[in-house]
């Protein structure tokens, strides 16, 4: 005995509105993952160009061997604020330069500390970090 045509017809409407459903579901998280990637493929890209322009920098100015080895950047509001300095023991993180760029990668501040300046905790962990990963 065969079903109803109409129960037929009832199962592949059911059937469309659940793929159609399933299919938003799978393009939406698609979406969300391009934008994710998009948003910090942009970030990592804005930070790179920002610390090569801050390095470049203290080259045009100092020259090629003041560069410290050790840096440490972070986002700020108007772009990415570095410093550049070396650590004197285990917890302090002193700084040689302080550099912050706009979101574009153009200096806006540039520093250079004649006298101890010691790094923000946020620097310092950033420091800390990177030093463990060499």
């Amino acid at each position: 005995m065969r079903p109803p045509f109409s129960i037929i017809i009832l199962l592949l409407v059911l059937f469309a509105v659940d793929a159609k459903s399933t299919f938003a579901q799978e393009e939406s998280t698609e979406n969300a993952m391009i934008n994710w990637t998009s948003y910090h493929g942009k970030m990592l890209y804005s930070y790179f160009r920002s610390y090569n322009v801050a390095k470049e920098k203290i080259i045009k100015e100092y020259g090629e061997e003041a560069v410290p080895e050790l840096y440490a950047g972070t986002g700020i509001q108007t772009g990415w604020a570095f410093s550049f300095g070396r650590m004197e023991d285990d917890t302090t993180y002193v700084l040689d330069f302080g550099i912050t760029t706009n979101n574009i990668g153009e200096i806006v501040e540039f520093e250079a500390f004649d006298y101890r300046r010691v790094a923000s905790p946020v620097h310092t962990w950033a420091a800390k970090g990177l030093i463990a990963l060499k």
